[in-house]
């Protein structure tokens, strides 16, 4: 099972894929300065690091850099999205969330409820958990496999293979790796 955790800061995009099964990190990096002159960070245990300015002027480019770096030839750990079982995502600030859960519509609304609260950081992680589409249609009536969240509220504290709950993950995907 591999999981791909991702923190999506105001202006920064942090993630790691793991291998749950060998319990290992394939790959992390980070895409920083959205929004201004963008730069990205990619590394693989053992292996070359692969660094370069990126002009990434919002999240969206981010993360369909991320995915692309996971499946390159080159720099790739992984040969197709689909092998990604799930996302976690970290939330700054989960208001009254104290927990790990799903991130079905009822949640995504309270997330988007407490956005004056969080105004760096909630906009960025909330795009990257839900963003809408054109598809958003197909997407409510989807039954593939989900995502995972994961709640900042227990990140300290909870052991890693209990922070993720699965959510639409072939969704996210599918949105991000085009």
């Amino acid at each position: 099972m591999k999981i791909l955790v991702v923190n999506a800061g105001s202006s920064s995009l942090k993630y790691q894929l793991f291998d749950m099964d060998e319990r290992r990190v394939l790959a992390k990096g980070l895409c920083e300065k959205i929004g201004l002159s963008g730069a990205v960070t990619h590394k693989r245990p053992g292996k070359a690091t692969y660094s370069a300015d990126y002009p990434m002027p919002t999240h969206d480019e981010a993360i369909a850099l991320v995915l692309r770096l996971l499946t390159d030839p080159e720099w790739g750990v992984i040969d197709s999205v689909d092998e990604i079982t799930a996302v976690g995502h970290r939330f700054a600030h989960g208001g009254k969330f104290t927990s790990s859960r799903m991130l079905g519509e009822e949640e995504m609304k309270y997330l988007e409820s407490i956005v004056p609260i969080n105004p760096l950081h909630g906009p960025p992680a909330i795009k990257g958990v839900n963003p809408k589409t054109d598809e958003e249609e197909e997407r409510k009536s989807s039954d593939e496999e989900p995502f995972a969240a994961a709640s900042a509220a227990t990140a300290s504290t909870a052991p890693l293979t209990a922070m993720f709950l699965p959510r639409r993950h072939a969704l996210w995907a599918s949105r991000w790796s085009s």
